[in-house]
């Protein structure tokens, strides 16, 4: 694997944020760095949206992971998780983005927590 993690293309399939959301959760679940390039490189406004950006801060907060390029726009992103974490945790996407896609992410780590699952909660937020 490179040092910068295991590279992934944004735009394949649909191009959209399912591979990222995927790609993100299946690292911190593995503690494998990743890097996403060419982040929704088809869509008419490519790059992260907010919804996208508060998906990868949830899954970097539960792995206490460093997340580089995380911000609006930006087409490509590194994620290096750590391990997981019971905990409170909270997504927001601070716009109408949705809440179901935070979901989605956080969900993914609730089987891989276990025991700890009975400690962690996750708040989810979208604003209209």
């Amino acid at each position: 694997m490179a040092s910068n993690g295991k590279p992934s293309a944004g735009s394949m399939l649909e191009g959209g944020g399912q591979i990222l959301r995927n790609a993100a959760a299946l690292a911190a679940i593995t503690a494998m760095p990743i890097k996403v390039t060419n982040i929704r490189a088809g869509r008419s406004k490519p790059g992260l949206r907010a919804q996208h950006l508060a998906g990868l801060q949830l899954v970097a907060e539960v792995c206490q992971g460093k997340l580089t390029g995380g911000t609006i726009g930006s087409q490509q992103i590194s994620l290096r998780p750590q391990h997981l974490t019971s905990g409170h945790h909270i997504g927001d996407t601070k716009t109408a983005g949705s809440c179901m896609l935070l979901a989605q992410v956080a969900f993914s780590f609730i089987p891989k927590l276990k025991a700890q699952a009975l400690n962690t909660s996750f708040k989810l937020l979208a604003r209209l």
